[in-house]
């Protein structure tokens, strides 16, 4: 668990101190909400500035500000976020939680996962104590390895990119909920993974079994914690007819222990990522609740984030990321 309050590096130099805050609960009606949203490489890295690729470029400022600006519109209580560049000093993570805070959405404790992706990581931030964290880090999985030039293949294994945060949160003096975040592997080609289903390729392949990793830790925690709160939220990568995502949403022989939520924008849209190329929309970030955390879910509260008719361009999620953020409300816990 990590507490506000301490140094911070920020990105145009300089130490900083968050002060202190004390700890938070939940809303005057005691819910609380939750928001996940894939940041698009908030950070330093490689990518395209006007049509060249640039190493070791920062996030530009505008998307910066888009970010922040949609965030403290929706001022969720939990915060799931993707693609935070890593640092050895976390620098990307802290200024995000920094820029936060100047904006009055104080988020003192955060945990994070890294795995084998040494590029991104993906961080839960919350107004709330983080009473245990302990992140699945060292999963790994089978694959058949197949040479270009040769043909020949080769078992080996893999290893999670990039982990799996999972933390209880006290969202209530008390009450905890627990929280699993995940990014799966992107849809970007694998080469030389061997499909081990048809129609299943090799990039679709590794986030089959990364799926099936995290519904494992799913089952292992309801079954440990039998009508306890779970959350689980994600980048997914993939959509809800993908064959991938079996493992999470369940089938007719194997139903999901939770549930997907079925969240949309106001004109009843369901996508959340724009996807170039192809130029697609599709539906490829979830949250998931456990049956006796759904039982509290708000739907009418909860949507997926679409700016309104004539907002600035800092609240078009265009502005700020190829993603768009998931907002879920959640009743007060029972004490």
């Amino acid at each position: 668990m990590r507490v506000g309050g301490v140094l911070l590096w920020l990105w145009m130099g300089g130490l900083a101190e968050i002060p202190i805050v004390s700890a938070q609960t939940a809303g005057p009606d005691g819910s609380f909400s939750a928001v996940w949203w894939n940041i698009e490489n908030f950070g330093a890295t490689d990518r395209l500035v006007d049509g060249q690729r640039v190493e070791s470029a920062m996030k530009p400022q505008a998307e910066i500000d888009a970010v922040v600006a949609i965030l403290q519109r929706l001022h969720p209580d939990l915060l799931g976020v993707a693609e935070v560049v890593r640092a050895p000093d976390d620098r990307y993570l802290k200024l995000l939680q920094t820029l936060l805070s100047q904006q009055g959405l104080d988020y003192p404790y955060y945990s994070t996962a890294h795995g084998e992706d040494p590029r991104i990581q993906e961080v839960l931030f919350s107004r709330f104590p983080i009473k245990s964290e302990a992140p699945f880090t060292d999963d790994v999985f089978p694959v058949t390895l197949v040479s270009p030039s040769t043909g020949v293949k080769m078992e080996s294994h893999f290893r999670v990119g990039r982990g799996f945060v999972n933390a209880e949160v006290e969202v209530a003096p008390g009450v905890s909920i627990q929280v699993m975040v995940a990014h799966l592997k992107s849809r970007r080609v694998e080469p030389g993974v061997v499909e081990e289903e048809p129609g299943l390729g090799g990039d679709e392949t590794v986030r089959a079994h990364e799926a099936q990793l995290l519904r494992r830790h799913i089952d292992d925690f309801i079954r440990d914690h039998p009508g306890a709160d779970l959350l689980v939220m994600g980048d997914m990568n993939d959509t809800p007819t993908s064959k991938a995502l079996r493992p999470l949403l369940g089938t007719p022989e194997n139903p999901s222990p939770v549930h997907d939520l079925p969240l949309t924008d106001r004109f009843g849209d369901w996508w959340t990522e724009y996807f170039e190329p192809p130029k697609t929309y599709d539906r490829i970030d979830y949250l998931f609740a456990s049956p006796a955390l759904y039982r509290r879910f708000l739907p009418k509260e909860s949507y997926l984030y679409r700016p309104n008719e004539g907002d600035a361009t800092q609240y078009d999620t265009y502005s700020a990321s190829d993603h768009r953020p998931l907002f879920a409300r959640f009743a007060a816990p029972p004490k």
